[in-house]
């Protein structure tokens, strides 16, 4: 688990989780009250894992970038 803390592995997990919940909301049957509150909830954690996997692809990309940055940067200042 400790290698899944990273961006990658943890949007792993969360695509994972999203992927999974999409599913329950979508195949779900709802026979009383008590579990149209839970798929409503199960609804509300899909947004926020959505929202959390969107702004870790952000993260990563700005990581990726900031890389890039570093290197052109080596070669002006090195010329390497």
């Amino acid at each position: 688990m400790a290698d899944d803390l990273d961006i990658g592995g943890t949007l792993k997990v969360i695509e994972e989780q999203i992927n999974s919940l999409s599913e329950k909301i979508k195949t779900g049957r709802i026979k009383d009250p008590k579990h149209e509150e839970i798929r409503i909830k199960m609804i509300r954690t899909l947004g926020y894992l959505s929202k959390t996997y969107i702004e870790l692809l952000e993260a990563e990309k700005l990581e990726e970038l900031e890389e890039e940055i570093n290197k052109i940067k080596e070669t002006i200042i090195f010329g390497k």
